[in-house]
């Protein structure tokens, strides 16, 4: 069975007067998974506020292919006749102006359908009467198809040559449900908006085949989850009828380039400003007293930096401040801060007079000028605001209603967040509002569970072109933010990139379906969570190998970096049991590790018991040598 290449088709061009093409899923793709599918637009579509006619569905859903379109005109430039045949209830004056839409100039006089002459492919007979009218023995003719039977078995019986073209939706690796094991629980919307995703992957991986690794992973599952976010959100906007929508730097930078992009396919949306914000930014400025919410705050980090550092990260200076240092019990502003008990020294040293009122005024002089920078931003002229993060535990909305708390004419606010942890249940029992898209507070758990094996690595998705807003300064009598530098390295930065331009492309071929395509992707979140879970969960081994080694900062410390799922080296792990139970312990991404090295990671799992107990038999013989 000969398959369609471009250097096949030529082949059998020089032997062939008449080629013909199919039509639907050869010549022009449709973009949806299952030509079926396209009938869920005309029942729960919302494409136009009327009706969509068949001939408008097809012209709003079919793209060219672009191998088929090169041969086409290879053909005609051979002087070969050209011609298109199907089965379909679509006039030829419809067939033509979905073919001419999709690029192809073709007069309708060389366009055979079964509606019109009464005859099938299927059957044979269209064939014949293509070949006769055309004045052109089968034998000098050629036909490219996709069906085994209608477009190989059935002209080839009659000594046409042929050529099997594979659909693009069966050529790409995502040809299958995207939603495994929730399938038959979607709704119809979620059905259609899966069909349509998926279609768009396939497309796009048979397309774009040189596409960087980066782009890719931007296209093909940060994409559908961006996409299906921003239609959500603008559902919520206006519903609560928000005023104005303020994304949060630096994760809101991407997220405010999808919502600007779809918000032109709707409309009655609030208009959209960027906040220079940041936990530490926002959080000091909350600070009116020292209670446990806020020495939480301030000793906040997974440690293993320098007591100092402590300070320095809220703008304090360690050195005036030694003697408070020492009387926490550490050494000088330099020691670690390792384990409970540095934990403990923290809170004393945050708990000392001078340290105490240090950082009270400095968060009264930040809750000044934030104020300032929010009135510059318009927060005071709206009722209703909304604030839009990748969210988890909602501090920052926390503590700008703190902040905001004793200004008269504060707005509501509500938060938007791609998710949110249980740690919110409290502030949403104190009065706050807010929602998250994939877990609201924790549920549903299976999307919990996806956001926290992995949370890094959506952030690094939705990572900002600058640095982290570390306060704000006046200048000239105006509030501005001070940046950090920027801790991604040249090619990190080039990675975040190019990862963004994926997303945008896919925002980009969404709004290609025209209005209502943003009604179809507000389905359940499972649909457009799909392939970024694959990835996450079941990585393959190039995935994990790049992923794995890009770097994620941590919680404290300006340059304190850790690669995502990196391994140690091998001769390390062999010889000391603990490197690689640590790694496992304190990795990113486990999946992503477990897949790197596969091998010594199960033999590690299997052998943890027996590797425990000779840990423990080889402490106790050094701290009694002379027991046997």
């Amino acid at each position: 069975m000969p398959e369609f290449t471009i250097n096949e088709f030529k082949r059998i061009l020089q032997q062939s007067s008449v080629i013909s093409f199919s039509v639907f899923d050869t010549a022009v793709c449709r973009r949806v998974r299952s030509p079926a599918d396209r009938f869920y637009f005309l029942r729960h579509g919302r494409l136009e506020p009327q009706a969509l006619s068949e001939l408008e569905l097809e012209m709003r859903l079919c793209v060219r292919n672009p191998e088929i379109f090169e041969a086409y005109r290879l053909a005609l430039k051979d002087g070969k006749r050209a011609v298109f045949i199907e089965d379909t209830r679509l006039s030829p004056r419809d067939v033509q102006t979905i073919l001419r839409g999709c690029g192809y100039d073709v007069e309708q006089g060389s366009i055979y359908v079964s509606s019109d002459i009464g005859l099938t492919k299927k059957s044979g007979k269209l064939f014949e009467s293509v070949s006769r009218e055309a004045g052109c023995p089968p034998q000098r003719m050629a036909h490219i198809g996709w069906n085994h039977y209608s477009d190989h078995v059935v002209p080839e019986s009659i000594g046409i040559k042929t050529l099997l073209n594979k659909r693009i939706q069966e050529m790409a690796p995502y040809f299958r449900p995207a939603c495994e094991g929730r399938g038959s629980g979607l709704s119809a919307k979620g059905r259609l908006a899966e069909s349509i995703i998926g279609s768009m992957m396939s497309l796009h991986a048979f397309r774009c085949s040189a596409d960087t690794f980066w782009r890719k992973l931007g296209y093909e599952c940060a994409g559908p989850m961006l996409a299906s976010f921003t239609c959500w959100l603008m559902r919520m906007l206006k519903k609560d009828g928000i005023e104005c929508a303020y994304f949060l730097s630096r994760d809101g930078q991407l997220l405010k380039m999808t919502y600007d992009a779809l918000r032109e396919c709707e409309e009655g949306l609030p208009p959209a400003r960027y906040l220079y914000s940041s936990r530490r930014a926002w959080n000091l400025p909350a600070i009116k007293k020292l209670g446990d919410d806020e020495l939480l705050f301030l000793c906040s980090g997974r440690g293993g930096v320098p007591a100092g550092m402590y300070l320095s990260r809220i703008g304090l200076d360690p050195a005036a401040f030694e003697p408070s240092i020492r009387r926490a019990g550490f050494r000088s502003p330099a020691e670690t801060v390792c384990g409970p008990r540095g934990r403990e020294k923290l809170l004393r040293l945050f708990k000392e007079d001078a340290v105490a009122e240090a950082v009270l005024a400095l968060a009264a002089d930040q809750r000044r000028l934030l104020r300032s920078y929010l009135a510059r931003e318009g927060v005071f002229s709206h009722g209703r605001i909304g604030l839009v993060d990748v969210g988890w535990n909602c501090t920052s909305q926390y503590s700008l209603e703190a902040v905001l708390s004793d200004e008269r004419a504060r707005p509501e606010a509500y938060g938007y967040y791609f998710g949110t942890f249980p740690t919110v249940l409290r502030l949403l029992e104190n009065g706050m509002r807010c929602r998250g898209f994939i877990c609201d507070a924790g549920q549903p758990e299976d999307m919990l569970r996806l956001a926290t094996t992995f949370e890094e690595l959506f952030e690094f998705i939705l990572s900002g072109d600058h640095g982290a807003v570390t306060g704000y300064i006046e200048e000239r009598g105006i509030a501005k933010p001070v940046l950090d530098r920027l801790e991604h390295s040249p090619s990190q930065l080039r990675a975040v990139m190019e990862v963004r331009q994926g997303v945008m492309g896919f925002i980009k071929d969404c709004m290609s379906f025209g209005p209502g395509i943003t009604d179809i992707l507000d389905c359940e979140p499972c649909v457009g969570m799909a392939y970024i879970e694959r990835l996450i969960m079941r990585p393959t081994w190039r995935e994990a190998s790049i992923i794995g080694e890009m770097e994620h900062s941590e919680d404290v410390g300006k340059g304190k970096k850790r690669k995502l799922a990196s391994l140690p080296p091998l001769k390390a792990m062999l010889c000391d049991p603990h490197v690689m139970l640590n790694i496992l312990n304190e990795a990113f991404w486990v999946p992503g590790l477990k897949k790197r090295l596969p091998l010594v990671i199960d033999v590690y799992e299997r052998a943890l018991p027996e590797v425990r107990a000779c840990v423990r038999k080889l402490y106790r013989s050094i701290a009694r040598p002379n027991e046997t």
